[in-house]
């Protein structure tokens, strides 16, 4: 990535500032902490990485501090595109300080060298000296003399040596290979992760930015046929098959979420479709829907999009008052046991994105 490379935004364009393309080298003449963060939010998360490098701590700091403040002034609000951009960056943030954090070693060794003058000279008197070299040369004639008597294995144990050495190098060798096909198999499959995991989160933040009915199922029907390839690239592939332990596990864990992240985005597509079944425009599902069943099995979180529980403790009150015999009343407990249809689009996106998230700490 280039000074002069254009910064990218969420959407996959080059990002303007004061009506040019801004790229990373105007970037690095901008004084204002409040524009630096503006562009940070605006732009892809690899691009963050790249420009957290150009910036003083004091300047980081100052945008996670500001990430923060949103997330306190929008702690009890739905999940929208500010409140995951925030998450988003915040993390971005610690794992940048994480990466180039540092400790120095202050390990210090002290040697003493000598030159030939200062190095300590053995001082030997001329009968030690003496006495040293008859010991030694009694120890050598009782070691040949030995030597003479005993038989001689050095033949057999230099054989078994190089035995034992060929049989090892072949071993290893045939674990090289098999490693080097291994590696071979991962970097290819990394590859095939990197593009389905892009796609995804494309789709993903253009529903943070907001897409309208048609575009949303335009986009998916796109993002599910290269998930689909991926899926079958996967399962067909006889050499992922072979892979073992941490290795296809991760591989599995992937697939999972990503097939978890897809049907929740079915599921949502499935939830806007009623909306606009019948001859008006529908606001919530109600008991009687055969869809309303299966999505609180399948999400129980959606019970908090319940009319019952968005109505105020004075409201709930007078509604287990009425009368359920009465056309009216029966009509209203229906209608507080209903799901809002727009909280439970947003609550199963927010769904999808935690997939998308552990599926990319999978890749």
């Amino acid at each position: 990535m280039q000074d002069t490379d254009f910064i990218i935004d969420v959407n996959g364009e080059p990002l303007i500032y004061k009506d040019k393309h801004l790229t990373i080298n105007d970037f690095t003449t901008i004084a204002d902490e409040k524009e630096i963060t503006k562009i940070i939010f605006k732009c892809q998360s690899i691009y963050i990485l790249k420009l957290l490098k150009l910036l003083t701590q004091e300047r980081i700091n100052y945008i996670k501090n500001f990430c923060v403040d949103i997330l306190n002034k929008h702690k009890n609000a739905p999940t929208n595109f500010l409140i995951n951009r925030a998450t988003e960056i915040i993390d971005i943030i610690n794992n940048f300080s994480d990466n180039y954090s540092y400790k120095k070693d202050n390990l210090n060794k002290n040697f003493t060298i000598y030159n030939d003058e200062q190095k300590p000279k053995e001082n030997y008197s001329t009968e030690k000296t003496e006495n040293i070299k008859e010991q030694k040369d009694d120890n050598n004639k009782y070691v040949y003399e030995n030597k003479k008597k005993a038989f001689n294995f050095t033949p057999y144990i230099i054989g078994i040596i190089i035995f034992i050495l060929i049989f090892a190098f072949i071993k290893e060798s045939d674990r090289q290979k098999k490693l080097a096909e291994e590696r071979q198999i991962i970097a290819e499959v990394l590859e095939e992760k990197g593009k389905i995991l892009a796609s995804i989160k494309e789709f993903n933040s253009a529903l943070g930015i907001g897409v309208n009915y048609s575009e949303y199922f335009r986009r998916f029907s796109d993002t599910k046929i290269k998930i689909d390839q991926f899926n079958d690239y996967s399962k067909n592939n006889p050499k992922i098959l072979q892979l073992k332990g941490n290795n296809l596990k991760k591989i599995l864990t992937f697939l999972a979420n990503i097939s978890f992240a897809t049907a929740c985005y079915k599921d949502a597509a499935d939830i806007w479709q009623i909306k606009f079944s019948g001859e008006g425009v529908e606001t919530h599902i109600f008991p009687n829907n055969p869809f309303y069943d299966y999505l609180l099995n399948k999400y129980p979180e959606l019970t908090n999009q319940m009319v019952e529980n968005l109505m105020s403790p004075s409201i709930q009150k007078k509604l287990n008052n009425i009368d359920n015999t009465t056309v009216f009343g029966k009509a209203a407990k229906e209608f507080s046991k209903s799901l809002f249809i727009d909280g439970c689009i947003e609550l199963i996106w927010f769904k999808a994105s935690e997939y998308i998230n552990l599926a990319e700490t999978n890749l």
